[in-house]
């Protein structure tokens, strides 16, 4: 697989997400498409096929089609930067990169977003080459369809014999990894997001991020005692690892309910109300338990770690959020004042 190098390596997934829909023009525009995260993206809204005869076509039904190619795509690049988790849907990257590379369960978020069903079934053409190099391998081809119409293919193999990898995973493993790099080739392919992410780094034994290199030469911390105040809930966000990603977070639910609200807000002042809220000069000095404790309190949708799914919260729930947002959101508008109007007892 060719890897990409990268231009600024500390660069995480979420900050290229929020690069994409924050911080320039284009995707200014993006963030504010209208967001689908409970359900399949219907059928109508999907992309559809770009007539080959291009240049002799309606220009009208053309910009239409690339306005709809691009509002799916804004669908896609949200859904990812508030639902998939890392560690989770995506881990470890190539060394140079900044991309991480999509896993299994992301893979499968993104694939049920756009309502895509796969099929695995032996890839004999990746085998034949296999053969012809002096190898052996497992080989799939994953196709995706989207009702009877396959859409796109991906392609994936793990190398066996003597001295590969069944001798350390086992073939049963073997074949599950097989059928993963499929799909998640797939889904890079079919969902356009290579710029976001690789894939089979967190199993690739030659890079060194990878999980079972991770472990290596690492001396193990000690545990913290028991009451010693030490827990992750404690940590700030400066301390904790995934505390950037807990600070946008806190970004995000708030330019939501903004926009909801159509509030329209200045320029950095959705940070200045954040500060305001919960009386800190940095975000980084919020502690894990606090941010957490805002986010569940203030987000329109609600995460179901079994499903792996977000869905909105209920109509009353919701309409309850955007009354206590609005009614802090003037206060911070509008602070009160304690001076005494003359006559006042």
């Amino acid at each position: 697989m060719t890897k990409s190098t990268a231009k600024n390596p500390g660069n995480t997934l979420l900050d290229n997400v929020t690069d994409l829909l924050f911080h320039k023009k284009k995707e200014k525009e993006i963030a504010d498409a209208e967001v689908v995260t409970a359900e399949a993206v219907p059928a109508e809204n999907l992309p559809q096929t770009i007539p080959e005869n291009l240049p002799a076509a309606n220009p009208q039904a053309v910009k239409a089609l690339l306005k709809n190619q691009e509002d799916v795509r804004a669908l896609v690049l949200d859904y990812i930067g508030r639902n998939l988790v890392d560690g989770t849907d995506f881990g470890p990257g190539y060394p140079g990169s900044d991309k991480k590379s999509l896993l299994k369960p992301g893979s499968e978020k993104i694939n049920n977003l756009l309502n895509i069903r796969l099929t695995f079934e032996e890839d004999e053409q990746t085998y034949k080459m296999v053969v012809a190099a002096g190898k052996h391998a497992i080989c799939y081809l994953c196709k995706g369809y989207r009702g009877e119409k396959m859409v796109g293919e991906g392609r994936g193999a793990v190398e066996i014999g003597p001295q590969a990898n069944e001798k350390k995973w086992g073939i049963n493993q073997c074949i599950k990894m097989a059928e993963k790099r499929a799909q998640v080739d797939f889904t890079l392919r079919f969902a356009g997001i290579s710029d976001l992410f690789t894939q089979d780094g967190e199993d690739d034994p030659k890079n060194p991020n990878a999980y079972q290199n991770q472990n290596k030469n690492k001396t193990q911390k000690p545990a913290a005692k028991q009451g010693d105040g030490k827990s992750w809930e404690n940590e700030t966000l400066k301390q904790n690892k995934y505390g950037e990603q807990k600070r946008k977070a806190l970004w995000a639910v708030v330019n939501t309910l903004v926009k909801t609200l159509d509030l329209h807000p200045e320029k950095d002042e959705i940070n200045n109300f954040l500060h305001s809220f919960f009386q800190v000069e940095s975000l980084n000095d919020l502690t894990v338990k606090r941010t957490e404790t805002f986010l569940e309190k203030f987000s329109l949708t609600v995460y179901d770690k079994t499903k792996k799914t977000s869905t909105d919260k209920d109509e009353d729930t919701v309409f309850k959020i955007l009354g206590y947002f609005d009614t802090q959101w003037n206060k911070f508008k509008n602070p009160p004042t304690n001076k005494r109007e003359p006559g006042e007892d």
